[in-house]
């Protein structure tokens, strides 16, 4: 039986601190060169100011067969929608059944946030404290918590062209982070 697991599903089992740490796992991978990581396929939709990618991977020591199917659409903003959003499929990787499929939208932000916090564990003074910002969407927002996650992080800078968004931000993860 495939187990379908939600946004709502996944934001109550996913945290900052485990997807750094399976993030730092598939670095290795690659560095060690059990990982199969090929091009991601594209379809470009020039007229509607979309793609969508398939995007399939193979991590060999940790045993993971997964592929994302995601879609960027900049235009969704007029429609108040995300102009990313991701399905991913587990499959088991000894047999080829599908384990899961998960909506890959939160999983794709958090793994991006986990990459910076993977090279701030490992390139950020042990000591930082103050971190800085440009642009507060969604990347922003999982990257401090990355950030904040590896690091005693008590104040963050955001600067974002549309102030409002700024403040907004900051008043948002001041609340979730507990920091200036």
């Amino acid at each position: 039986m495939v187990l379908i697991l939600s946004r709502s599903d996944l934001e109550k089992i996913l945290t900052m601190k485990d997807v750094i740490e399976y993030v730092e796992m598939a670095f290795l991978e690659l560095q060690r060169g059990t990982a199969i990581l090929p091009m991601r396929a594209t379809i470009t939709l020039s007229e509607k100011h979309g793609w969508i990618g398939v995007m399939p991977a193979y991590l060999g020591r940790m045993g993971s067969l997964s592929t994302k199917i995601v879609t960027v659409f900049e235009k969704n903003l007029e429609k108040n929608m995300p102009t990313i959003m991701a399905t991913i499929m587990l499959n088991d990787s000894e047999t080829g059944a599908p384990l899961a499929i998960m909506d890959g939208t939160l999983i794709t932000a958090m793994r991006t946030g986990a990459v910076c916090g993977v090279a701030t564990k490992y390139l950020a003074r042990k000591d930082s404290k103050n971190v800085g910002i440009f642009g507060a969407g969604v990347q922003a927002r999982t990257q401090l918590m990355a950030m904040c996650a590896v690091r005693e992080i008590r104040k963050a800078l955001v600067h974002d062209v549309v102030k409002e968004r700024a403040e907004s931000f900051a008043s948002e993860m001041s609340k979730i982070l507990k920091y200036q």
